[in-house]
């Protein structure tokens, strides 16, 4: 017989992870008592949202076209949505990073400094992860995230897994990641998106 089942969760593809989300919590509860069958089903629902919603690599002029202080708003708003605590440095005196971040996932709190590079061909170095390294060293923080729009040279890509305190987020990988947490259609949702992150953020930047 035709089942009803999980068809409401077509109304929340907006938000892609969240159906997903709702769909692991749904096979959760149920699991022990579904036909494989219904199981199967349910885990193909999952990958059919996450390879036509929140994989998809999206162009990155929007991101380009973004002032470097609007570009480290976005990226401060979401590490916001990732559940940490967020600080934005103040511009004309950073000291090696943007984004202050604190979490305490762990039991813990844990502080991460981000620094973030919208190139459009440059990538990043060797040189740039020492520097990165240096100022986590020198803040005393847990580790060091570098956002980019570009991508990181493989003596970089080597020498952060060296340190094992420097995480790299590339562009494919950072627009995965807007696509979870701001939407596939974060693009043309980009100005709504930064007006609530200067409402978040510009009375909160650090001395």
């Amino acid at each position: 017989p035709v089942w009803e089942g999980l068809t409401w969760v077509l109304d929340l593809l907006h938000r892609p992870q969240m159906a997903i989300d709702v769909i692991h919590a749904y096979l959760a509860a149920h699991f022990w008592w579904m036909p494989d069958w219904r199981i199967n089903g349910l885990f193909d629902a999952m990958s059919l949202i996450r390879a036509s919603y929140l994989d998809t690599i999206h162009p990155r002029d929007t991101l380009l076209a973004l002032t470097p202080q609007d570009f480290e708003l976005l990226v401060a708003l979401l590490f916001k949505r990732l559940r940490f605590s967020v600080s934005v440095t103040q511009k004309t005196r950073d000291g090696g990073c943007d984004i202050k971040l604190i979490s305490t996932t762990s039991g813990k709190a844990e502080s991460s400094v981000v620094e973030c590079k919208r190139y459009a061909e440059k990538p990043i170095g060797v040189k740039d992860i020492r520097a990165l390294l240096g100022v986590v060293e020198r803040d005393g923080a847990t580790r060091g995230l570098f956002v980019v729009t570009s991508k990181f040279t493989d003596p970089a890509v080597k020498e952060a897994s060296l340190t094992n305190r420097i995480e790299l987020i590339g562009y494919e990988a950072f627009c995965v990641l807007l696509n979870e947490h701001f939407g596939p259609e974060w693009r043309a949702n980009i100005d709504r998106i930064l007006q609530e992150a200067h409402k978040e953020f510009d009375i909160l930047l650090t001395k």
